[in-house]
């Protein structure tokens, strides 16, 4: 990751109501919007956790990634951790510190080529932050909460 990253300077001069509309859109404006290479997987199996189809050194083309807005509570910590510093946030706690909370994520969807399968894209929001060390923090993060979201629904 780090320096083999770069961004992608492609705007799609269009508004789009279907997810066929956006994919024709941007596979006719453009071809390809972005290659990516499996190089860290550490998350097989587990409780609350979807089989990964993907193995390391995987190459994945992305012909579609859009913004969903149901997704914006996965961005909560971020933006009340950036309020909770900035002093806009009143809490009966102290709020955690760390990258963990503090480094803004964004979260999209992304269609992979050729397969129709819809998966979940988490970068980091600045291109300074994007590394493997908190692309395997991320993982981690999520490999926990799928832990504790597959108990939680044993008891549910």
């Amino acid at each position: 990751m780090g320096s083999a990253l770069s961004s992608c300077q492609n705007v799609l001069e269009a508004t789009l109501q279907q997810d066929e509309e956006m994919s024709s859109a941007l596979a006719s404006q453009f071809g390809p919007q972005l290659l990516l290479r499996v190089d860290a997987a550490p998350i097989r199996d587990g409780p609350g956790v979807h089989p990964n189809p993907f193995r390391l050194t995987d190459e994945i083309t992305l012909e579609a990634l859009e913004f969903v807005r149901a997704w914006s509570p996965l961005t909560w910590r971020y933006d009340r951790s950036s309020r909770a510093r900035r002093g806009d946030l009143k809490c009966s706690f102290p709020w955690p510190q760390g990258e963990r909370f503090s480094l803004p994520h964004v979260f999209m969807r992304a269609r992979v080529e050729g397969t129709g399968r819809l998966v979940l894209l988490q970068a980091a929001a600045s291109p300074d932050e994007q590394s493997m060390e908190r692309v395997v923090s991320s993982i981690n993060d999520s490999k926990e909460v799928a832990y504790h979201a597959s108990n939680f629904n044993k008891y549910a």
